[in-house]
């Protein structure tokens, strides 16, 4: 595994030794005068930079390049990967082993870099196989497969355009979304309509007589489109 060591540590080090340390040297010159310091691009370097003096300090040796153990540090790897951070830092931080020997760090980078690149690909070849979502109504969407389950659970057609234009208003009068319509129909609009039953609302059935016509109206055109 390769580590993260912060170049001239030992200045940021408060000079005790004999007990744990609560506080680290940091000086106004990283943001304020070093020249180096002031062409990283991004904040969230810098910042980053930061958190390693301290976690390094903290631990009296190197940082591991492990996901996980920067992600429960505070480490938002989604939104910038270390391999970019490292990239950036190479004037401040070296990449070592535990032992703090060097290792190549654009042999690093370029490895990380490819692997990176590789995961993109999956996700992207994962997200292709994914099937496109199904327009029921201006503001509702699902998969086909989703559709057909919640005909099985209610089942009859009626009773599922009932919900699907009670979600389809909900949506469309208070500007919430949701990330699957399916599950919300399943959480809490089939509840409305068993609630709605209950109360005697039922009358002829869930036909044209139970659903307005300016959404049968809708789902025609959708059909058409």
């Amino acid at each position: 595994m390769e580590y993260m060591h912060v170049r001239s540590l030992e200045k940021y080090h408060p000079g005790y030794k004999d007990r744990e340390l609560k506080w680290a040297k940091m000086y106004f010159s990283m943001v304020q005068g070093d020249p180096e310091f002031e062409m990283i691009e991004d904040e969230i370097d810098k910042w980053r930079y930061c958190a390693l003096i301290i976690l390094e300090l903290q631990a009296k040796e190197p940082i591991p390049i492990n996901d996980r153990y920067l992600t429960l540090k505070g480490f938002n790897l989604k939104k910038r990967s270390i391999s970019l951070t490292i990239k950036m830092l190479h004037n401040f931080v070296d990449v070592v082993t535990k032992d703090l020997k060097p290792c190549n760090t654009e042999e690093y980078t370029k490895e990380v870099y490819t692997k990176e690149k590789d995961t993109k690909e999956k996700d992207a070849k994962e997200k292709e196989r994914i099937p496109e979502k199904t327009v029921y109504a201006e503001n509702v969407k699902m998969h086909s497969a989703e559709y057909d389950k919640l005909l099985e659970k209610l089942g009859d057609k009626g009773r599922l355009m009932w919900c699907i234009e009670k979600l389809n208003n909900h949506k469309g009068s208070s500007g919430k979304t949701y990330k699957s319509d399916y599950h919300a129909i399943l959480k809490w609009v089939i509840e409305a309509l068993e609630k709605y039953e209950k109360e005697g609302k039922k009358g002829r059935g869930y036909g044209r007589q139970e659903v307005s016509d300016e959404f049968l109206k809708e789902q025609a055109k959708i059909k058409l489109s």
